[in-house]
């Protein structure tokens, strides 16, 4: 839907593009939104409180999700996680959980 109202709009290189946040956890592709903002020099974001959950729980996205993992959860770890799952976290991390590590580095920067 991104791509489709980029076309729409008829978005030039001279134009400045503002996003207000809100762009993970909206439609299936939320990862490969971001990436093509990442590769717009004319996008301004700013973070939403959806971004603003992912980042507070993208240390523990970052890591191999395992029992021993989950079983050493912090509380506040554990309580952002739940928050973020509770407003619509799956198709963010369905995304970034198939990224190489290297991707994932990527887009924690």
């Amino acid at each position: 839907m991104f791509m489709e109202l980029l076309d729409k709009i008829k978005l030039r290189e001279t134009d400045t593009l503002y996003v207000l946040g809100d762009v993970l956890d909206r439609g299936p592709h939320p990862i490969k939104t971001i990436r093509k903002l990442m590769e717009m020099p004319n996008a301004i974001c700013m973070v939403g409180n959806y971004e603003l959950m992912a980042i507070e729980c993208l240390e523990f996205l970052m890591k191999e999700i395992t029992d021993m993992s989950i079983e050493g959860l912090e509380k506040e770890m554990l309580d952002n996680l739940v928050t973020w799952q509770y407003n619509g976290s799956k198709s963010t991390i369905n995304e970034f959980s198939q990224l190489d590590s290297e991707a994932k580095q990527e887009y924690s920067n």
